[in-house]
C-alpha cells in the first residue's frame, strides 16, 4: 500500500470523479494511484438521497489498497439539509449543499464540530475538473482507463 504522504499535494482542488458504487470508486482510485495523483470522490448530484451517506461512505472505504490516492470524499446533498446532517453524523464525508446562506452556515458549523467541511456547490466545484462515470455502467477496466485519460489530460 502506498503511504498517503507519498502522493503530491496541491493548492488547486483535486480533480473529482463522480462515482455510484464501490467498483467505480476502486477503479477511480486505482487509476489515480497508478499516475501518482490524488482525486476527490463525489456522489452523484440529484441521487445522493437514494444512495445515502452510509452507502457512499462504504463505497469510498472499499478503495482498499488505493486509499492513499483519495484526496477527499464529497457527498452532494443538494438542497436537503437533513441529508447533510445525516452525512456529517455518519462521519468521514465532507458535504456539498445548495442551501440558503443561513442554513448553509449552520451546516458548516456542524461540519467543523465533526472535523469535516461543508461547501456551497459553486465553492466545491470552483477550479475543479470533474469526471462523471455514469456512462461506464460497471465496466471496471473501461472506468479505470477513462479516469486515466481524464487525469493525464490535466496539469499536475
Amino acid at each position: 500500500m502506498t503511504d498517503a504522504t507519498a502522493l503530491p499535494a496541491s493548492a488547486d482542488p483535486a480533480p473529482a470523479v463522480i462515482v455510484r458504487d464501490a467498483a467505480e470508486a476502486r477503479a477511480a482510485l486505482a487509476a489515480a494511484a497508478a499516475l501518482g495523483r490524488r482525486v476527490a470522490l463525489m456522489s452523484p448530484p440529484g441521487v445522493s438521497a437514494a444512495l445515502g451517506p452510509g452507502v457512499f461512505a462504504e463505497c469510498v472505504a472499499a478503495a482498499g489498497d488505493h486509499a492513499a490516492a483519495l484526496d477527499e470524499a464529497l457527498f452532494d446533498c443538494g438542497d436537503a439539509a437533513g441529508l447533510a446532517m445525516a452525512a456529517l453524523r455518519r462521519g468521514g464525508l465532507d458535504v456539498i449543499v445548495d442551501l440558503p446562506d443561513e442554513t448553509r452556515a449552520r451546516i458548516a458549523d456542524m461540519a467543523v464540530q465533526q472535523g469535516r467541511r461543508a461547501f456551497a456547490r459553486d465553492t466545491a466545484l470552483a477550479g475543479r475538473a470533474v469526471l462523471d462515470l455514469a456512462a461506464d455502467a460497471g465496466a471496471t477496466a473501461a472506468t479505470e482507463a477513462r479516469v486515466t485519460r481524464f487525469l493525464e489530460a490535466l496539469p499536475q
